[in-house]
């Protein structure tokens, strides 16, 4: 949470794939809970975890894919969009 303390909004990026470190629907929770982490990016693929991370964080929290071929299912099942891989 170092970065949030500086004051800007931050979005936590959740990429597996390349990180090899998986951001657990619980763990956001606990960082969402910093008034500074606005939302979080998830490349997990894992659609169900839409529906999971929004009953554990609050209304405004906001919910990007980051996969570009699974985007618009993820906003039908209660995402905000799509941070496109470029």
């Amino acid at each position: 949470t170092d970065t949030a303390d500086l004051g800007l909004p931050v979005i936590m990026y959740n990429i597996p794939g390349r990180t090899k470190v998986d951001l657990t629907p619980q763990s956001t929770a606990i960082c969402a809970e910093h008034p500074n982490i606005v939302g979080l990016k998830d490349a997990t693929g894992d659609l169900d975890r839409v529906k999971e991370i929004r009953s554990l964080v609050s209304d405004d929290f906001l919910l990007y894919s980051g996969n570009d071929d699974t985007a618009s299912n993820f906003v039908m099942r209660g995402g905000d969009g799509c941070i496109s891989v470029t």
